[in-house]
Order: structure tokens, then sequence, then C-alpha cells
């Protein structure tokens, strides 16, 4: 047994006292001169005879802050030994009288063993709420052998009667008030100022209500779990009630400081299978013996594309990782290990423990009307962030089920819910579950620092994890299990932009938080969404997030591939600034996923297993990792595993990334939609385990920095040499992408690719007066780059804005009636002339780029707009062409009006009508419907 609750230790007290350990060291004088100091209370619990400092109270405190070394106390107690005497005296331990043993107290007992007293004992804070707030009270409880006084402790059924005139059925514990849950008991409600315990038996309270006000509601502590069973009911279907005129009806809560503290069994909360489990078993073999008991709820996850395929089973019987079914299995369970270019791939299916000791939940009636209860963690404003330390109130929940809780549809109203509660360091709720939820489940909002470790929530309408408003920091999402959130249409103020209607395992709107170890286990949407795009730019968070060996499988929403916006990992890259950094995923495993990662090219992803998927990655740089195509773990899907890298107005990059089975056309890289959408990706380090490194459909250009993908050892370009899928209009190869200098290999090592010298590809992009996503299939006009050497077109239907240029091909903007060409009146034809325009090689490579403004852009219905083209082109003197409309000038522009300047010419009118400037590489221009215009070097 490991002491684990060290979040009350106070760092005034850690400086004060020097910190601890280092304090008792450097005093050792002190304590070998008053040598052991005898205290009347068992102060010895790393040995026999007097308590010594430099043995008991470093043994304390190491326990106090979670070090379990008990290396140079002396004999060098078991640390089971110590902790074993500690939970025996917890009660007595407890020195500040805050209800259990911690880290405040290990520091007032040390302090007493080496020779401080009274108020000397303590410096800093006592704790929250600690009955002995003074190193006097300390030392006078100390003195009388650590026996409290024992209080008068009523009995909850007795204080029924007593009030029941006055509060019909109500109790009211006032802040003098010590009261024991006796019996099981019907309330209609309960307010708790004082202190409400549960004895030691099997208890059942049913209630209206229950809100702790400023006291503090117990059951166990962190050494001495309740282990009895406890079922709290919450009655009050009044929809318009408003407990304490706060907390909503049907709410067991703490305000004002209450202290919730709840501490269930310490049991293993959710497992994997340690063998496959084939359809129409009735027994499962899981990877560690898990205690869990007949009769139990289990769940056991899908290992499929298809989320759907986790299972509820009700325990029959166990013995030892053995578990019998009380109903045979629907469906497969995939239980290996697997291994590829050393790395293990644990694609197995995670079996969660629904049932626990201790159960909150609403009443019989809750799933049908749609309001359960709920439970509520908050200072003392509904509206505004607690910022005094005193009005916090507590949460320590270990070991308890939530079930039939949450209020569909009305803000607030979560099964379990820290709320505006600021500052929560020590809190946490451990090895919990939530399942039959009515409305998400664990959610953090206006609250920093709590934990939330080792829980079940399974099934929820809406997001299952949630930090709601982008202002919460430092929480820490650890060793969780969430399966199969549900989309949820959410209409009311405060819900209904927060997307529940694509439902996450996790939700976060910020990225200043710690996710480890947690598993996003099935779903229709998203595993991880970091949706942060549509919040205020003060609460984006640069670098703060911690994201490692973290799984996500089995999402896809259940319509064909490609349909639908379905990612196991997604960042919303709505309203990021540039300077805000990238997204860090390390140690990622993915698998049965339609997408894996989206970051809008704001992420970086390493060290992670990637396999069985549709498509892995898009936007943002994979490295050090593996990625398989196909595994062991068959599906009868046939897309799973199609593609590797993918792209759509953007860019993907891989660098010491193996690539495992990607051949009989499945692809390393191509576009999402087939067609030219603006794509960059890169390669470096490539290992190719039984794959080609092939391209799918679309305009691909893969710049292989080290030759290591197309075999050439030496910086290659690779290009698609396949065409268009489904775009009959063009024929294959009709983006003037290749030369004759360009290579077809026919070895099997570029299947699907030529191999060109690294030519710097350079990418045109046109504004249009739109946008880019209007619906061009109405438009009248368009604007066509064409190939000057043999007039084609390469520019796309489908995606216009973008075009690839080759270095040394001369190129012109075409724009012209797409109803009349002939129509040179309202239209006319009008040609921009250039060579070697657009993107650089360094931008192929870039993992984090800067947004926007690197196109060349060009407006001819926008007269009064400045265009700009922000690709970054060689400084030099420039020849500016001009020809206004109707003016006769020939394509070879032996008559066309000619000027020059050097770069430092800030501005030059041309014609009366058309300016520009070179400035800095930068070429700035504005250009009438009424003239055409060229630049050359």
């Amino acid at each position: 047994m490991k002491y684990r609750n060290t979040r009350n230790w106070s760092p005034s007290i850690i400086h004060a006292s020097c910190p601890l350990i280092r304090y008792l060291l450097s005093c050792m004088a002190l304590s070998v001169m008053i040598g052991g100091v005898s205290a009347q209370c068992p102060f010895n619990v790393a040995g026999s005879g007097a308590a010594s400092a430099l043995r008991d109270g470093l043994a304390l405190t190491r326990i106090a802050m979670n070090n379990a070394s008990m290396s140079g106390i002396g004999s060098v107690p078991a640390q089971d030994q110590v902790t074993s005497a500690i939970a025996a005296n917890e009660t007595r331990l407890d020195i500040n009288g805050n209800g259990e043993f911690d880290a405040v107290d290990a520091s007032v007992i040390a302090r007493y063993l080496v020779g401080f007293r009274g108020s000397s004992l303590l410096v800093g804070s006592a704790g929250v709420s600690a009955k002995r707030g003074s190193g006097v009270a300390m030392q006078t409880y100390i003195d009388g052998g650590c026996a409290a006084v024992a209080p008068t402790r009523k009995k909850l059924s007795v204080m029924k009667t007593e009030q029941m005139s006055q509060n019909s059925g109500g109790v009211f514990i006032s802040v003098l008030d010590d009261v024991e849950i006796d019996q099981n008991i019907d309330l209609t409600w309960l307010e708790v100022q004082g202190t409400l315990w549960c004895s030691d038996r099997d208890l059942s309270v049913s209630s209206g209500w229950i809100v702790v006000h400023g006291g503090k509601l117990q059951c166990g502590t962190a050494l001495n779990a309740f282990t009895k069973k406890l079922t709290i009911t919450l009655t009050g279907n009044d929809p318009t009630q408003n407990a304490l005129g706060m907390m909503g009806a049907k709410v067991l809560g703490a305000m004002h400081g209450g202290r919730l503290q709840l501490y269930g069994e310490q049991r293993t909360s959710w497992t994997s299978l340690g063998a496959p489990a084939a359809a129409g078993a009735t027994q499962i073999t899981l990877k560690e013996s898990p205690a869990w008991r007949v009769g139990e709820r289990i769940v056991i996850a899908s290992t499929s594309f298809e989320p759907n395929e986790a299972e509820e089973r009700t325990i029959a019987a166990i013995s030892g990782a053995t578990v019998t079914l009380n109903q045979p299995l629907t469906f497969r369970h995939y239980g290996d290990l697997q291994t590829f270019d050393g790395k293990t791939l644990d694609s197995r299916a995670e079996v969660g423990l629904l049932s626990r000791n201790i159960v909150i939940q609403g009443d019989a009636g809750s799933e049908a009307s749609q309001f359960g209860g709920h439970v509520m963690i908050m200072g003392s404003s509904v509206t505004t962030r607690e910022t005094n330390p005193s009005l916090r109130s507590s949460a320590k929940i270990r070991g308890v089920e939530f079930r039939r809780l949450g209020q569909f549809n009305r803000l607030g109203r979560y099964p379990f819910h820290w709320h505006q509660n600021g500052g929560s360091n020590g809190d946490f709720i451990e090895n919990s579950a939530v399942h039959t939820s009515l409305q998400r489940g664990i959610v953090v909002h206006g609250t920093d620092g709590v934990l939330v470790k080792n829980n079940v929530v399974y099934k929820t309408p809406g997001h299952s994890y949630v930090i709601e408003d982008a202002t919460e920091r430092g929480n820490v999402f650890d060793t969780n299990l969430g399966l199969l959130p549900r989309a949820a249409t959410l209409t009311v103020n405060g819900l209904k932009d927060q997307n529940d209607q694509g439902a996450a395992v996790f939700w976060l709107r910020t990225a200043a938080s710690t996710l480890k170890n947690n598993s996003a286990a099935g779903g229709q949407f998203a595993g991880y969404w970091f949706d942060m795009g549509f919040i205020d730019e003060n609460y984006v968070t640069k670098r703060l997030l911690t994201f490692q060996n973290n799984t996500v499988h089995s999402h896809r929403s259940g319509r064909p591939f490609g349909e639908s916006d379905t990612w196991a990992v997604w960042h919303t890259d709505g309203f990021v600034p540039s300077d805000a950094g990238v997204l860090l995923f390390e140690g990622l495993t993915a698998y049965k996923n339609e997408r894996v990662v989206e970051s809008g090219g704001r992420s970086v992803t390493s060290n992670s297993m990637i396999a069985d998927n549709g498509m892995v990655i898009t936007g943002g740089l994979l490295k050090d990792s593996v990625v398989v195509s196909r595994s062991a773990n068959a599906d009868v899907d046939s897309k799973w595993g199609m593609t590797g890298m993918f792209a759509y107005g953007g860019f993907a990059n891989a660098e010491n990334v193996t690539w495992v089975n990607y051949v009989n056309g499945r692809t390393i890289s191509r576009t999402l939609a087939c067609g030219i959408e603006y794509p960059r990706f890169s390669n470096r380090g490539a290992k190719l385990v039984n794959s080609n490194p092939s391209a799918g459909c679309g305009d691909v250009i893969l710049s292989d920095l080290d030759g290591s993908l197309s075999g050439a050892g030496q910086p290659r370009k690779l290009v698609n040499v396949e065409g268009r899928v489904g775009f009959p209009e063009v024929g294959t190869n009709r983006f003037g992408l290749l030369t004759s200098e360009c290579q077809v290999a026919l070895n099997g090592l570029s299947d699907g690719y030529a191999v060109c010298p690294n030519f710097d590809y350079r990418a045109l992009g046109v504004t249009y007066p739109n946008g880019p996503t209007q619906n061009f299939s109405n438009d009248n006009w368009r604007i066509d780059v064409v190939r000057a050497e043999d007039g084609d077109r390469v520019t796309p239907d489908h995606f216009r804005w973008v075009s690839y240029t080759v270095p040394g091909k001369a190129y012109r903007l075409e724009v012209r009636n797409r109803l009349n060409a002939s129509d040179t009146m309202d239209y006319g034809l009008q040609t921009l002339q250039f060579v070697n325009l657009g993107l650089s090689e360094g931008d192929f490579a870039d993992p984090n780029p800067q947004l926007g403004g690197r196109n060349v852009m060009y407006d001819p219905v926008a007269p009064t707009r400045t265009v700009m083209t922000n690709a970054l082109i060689p400084t030099g003197v420039y020849r500016i062409r001009a020809c206004l409309r109707n003016t006769t000038c020939d394509q070879n522009a032996s008559n066309w009006p000619q000027v020059s300047a050097a770069p430092s010419v800030a501005a030059l009118q041309v014609a009366a009508t058309s300016g520009y400037a070179v400035e800095g590489g930068r070429i700035y221009f504005k250009l009438f419907g009424s003239e055409q215009l060229r630049f050359e070097r």
C-alpha cells in the first residue's frame, strides 16, 4: 500500500522547513543531541522504541510525499511496514484535524521530533478547514496522547426524526454537528454544514438533493477504504427546483468550501484481453487477474472498424484471469500482441469494470425522463471562477460508480462536474465508472489542477471527458478508458456550440493539459479532439500540452470512407495564432480508425505505432514511428490500411518512419480527393518492409530528401504518373509535373511514381473574388494556368485555386468566360506570363509553416483591392510589362510598354492604372480588369 494523497502539501511549509528531507539532514546535529524524542502518540512507524526525526520523521515525510524509497532510514524498514503502521493509526496521526493524514501532519510530526514546540511546530497553512489550526493546538493534541476528544456523534436517523416537524423529511446538519449515517434512510433533502460520516455497514441513502455546504461528507479514508456497500439515490424530479439557490435539482453537490470524500475499494478499473475472444465465446482471458466478482458488469471494447461491437456482459464466474460471461459474445475481439520492426503493436481489446461498491445514481425514472441526478463541485458562485481558497470546494473520489446521472440538454448538469472551482490541486476522481449517462461524463469547467485517473466512461450522450471553456490549466487525465460516446444534439445556450453532435471521447478546449496512458476505445467522431477553433485568442495555449502514450482505435462514422469527418486525434485549427507552436503527440497507438491525425499542419506525431487505419496523417510531421498498412487483426472492410500520408490543401511529412505492408494498391502518399489540392509531401529516413513507395490517385509530389524512399540514395522528387481517378475530362499527367528528365522506375521500388531530379517545383495559387470555396460549377468565368509550350491547361476543374509549375517552363494565366469564349467585351482574354513563382523547396519540409499569404494572388474582378504575392522570389531587377485592354499587344511582347526598376523602388505607376513594387524579394501589384500585366526577371 502506498499513500498517494500528497496534494495538500503546502509550498510555504516545504520552503520554510527546508524542504523537510533537506531540513532534517541539515539539522542532524540537533536531532542527535536530543536523541529519540519520546512521544505519547505512536509516531514510531519505522521501527520499535522511541520515535526519532531521522527515522520515523523521514519515513512519514516520504510516504506523505509519495516517495516509496525507505533507503537511508536506520535499518531500512519496509514500505508496507510503514504504510500499515500509518493506516492503523491514521486517526491519531491526523494532527491538524482535517480528517486524514497528509503532508501537513508529516511536517508537524517531523518538527516535533526534532524538538520544536508550540507555535513553531507549524509554518504556513495548516491545511484546508483544519480543526487544529495552530501549533499550540497541535501540541496540545500530541501531548494528550493523540487521543482526540471523542465527539458526541449523532445519528442521521435520529436527526431526521427530530427535524421532521420543521423540515418535512429533510435534515440540516449544522457546523457543530458530527453525524454518522447509521442506517438506510430516505430524505427529502440533506444539507451538510458540519460532518457526515458513513458507519461501517451496508448503507442506502435516498434524497431529493444533498448539498455539502462548507461541511464534509466522508466515507472511508485514503488508507482505509470503505469496503461495504453504499448507494446514494437522487430523487428530486422537479426541474424548477434549485438547491440552495445555486445547484439545481437532483444534485449531490459541494459548495462554499464543502468537501466530498468518498474512498471506495481500490480495485482494477480496466485491463485488456490476454488472448483473442471469438464470436460465440462464453469465456474471456484477461492479461491479469483483476479480482473482480460474480455479478459485476463489464464492457469489452471493439477491436474492429465498427465501434458498436463493444459488448456489455455480467460476470457469471471468475477464476484468476479467466472470466465466464452470462451470455456468449456476439463479435470477435482481438487479443494478441504483434511486433513490427522491433516495436510492439498492442491492439488487444480493453475490458472495463462498470461496477463499484459506492454507487451514486438517479432514481429508476431517470432514463425515461432524461432527467437524472448530477454531481457538482463548486465554489461560491455559479458564474464566476472561485479565487478565495477558503471557498473552493474539494472532491476526493475513488472507487465510485455513477449511473443514471446527467440531465439532457441542461447546462452544467453532468454525472461528475467541477464547476468554476478555481485552483483545485489535490482534487481527484480515480478508479471510478460512469455509465448509463444521460448527458456527458466527467467534466472539468473553470477549474485547475485536478487529477482524473483510471476511470471508465461508457456510452455517454455527448463527450465523455471534457475540459469546457479553455481557461483551465494543469489538469491531468491519466490511464482513463472511454468507449462509445454518442452524438447528442443540444440546443440550450452554452451547450449548443460545444459540438456534442460530434461526440468525442476526450473533448478539450485548451491544450494546457496532460493526457497520458489513456485509451479512446471506439466512437463515431473523434478520440481526442482539441476543439480550439472558436475561442478567444487570449486563451490559446502555447506548448503546454503533454500528450504521451495514449491509444485510440475503432473510430468510424458508419458511413462510407471519405464521407465523414471522423478523426482519431483532431486539432480544430480555426483560430490559432502563428506563434502558438505545434502540438506534440508522443507514443500514440492508433488502429482501426477511419483517419488518424488531423492538425492543420500544427502537430508532430512521434515514437508511435499506427496500424490498420483508413488514412494515417494529414498535416504535420510523423517521425520515429512504425506505420503498418495491414496487420493480423483482419477486418471485413476493404478500405482498411489503404493510405499513409495524405493531404488536402496542406502538407504531410515523414521522418524516420518504417512503412510495413504497403503493397497491392495501398499507398504511402496520396491527395485526399484525387486532384490538385496543393499537397506537399516530404520524406527522410524511410524504411520499407514489404512495401513499395506507391502513390495513390491525385497529383502527388513527394520530396525525397535523402533518396531513402526512391532508392536513389540522393535527393529526388517522386511524382505520381497514374493520373486522377474519377476525373475523365483530364487525362493522365496533364498537369505539367513530368519532364523528359524524369524516369518511371520499373523495379517495383517506386510503383506509381516517376523518379525526377530534385526540381524546385513551385505552386501557383490564385484567389477568386468569393474565395476558393465558392461553387465553381455555377461560375460563368474562370482563371486557368496554361503551359505556354503546348497550350495545355494545367489547372484542375475541381480545385482551381492552385497549380504546379516546373522550373524553366513558361506559363500564362487566362481569364475567360466559360459560357462564351468569344465574349471579350465583358470579360476579355487576359494573360499574365511568369516563370518560377510560388513555393520554394524549403516549404516542402517545413513542419510548422506560417499559414496564409504564400501564393501568387490575382483578382481581375475587384480592382480596388491591392493583391499581394507573398511568394519569396529572388531579389533583382524585373521588367514590368502592361498592356491596356483594347490595345493590340502581341504575345511576344515586342510592343508592350516596358519599365525597369531596382528592388529599392517603393512604387511605380504603369499606364496610370497599374502599380507594382519590388521590395525585399516580394512583388506587390494591383491589376484592373481593363489591362494585361506580366513581369519578367
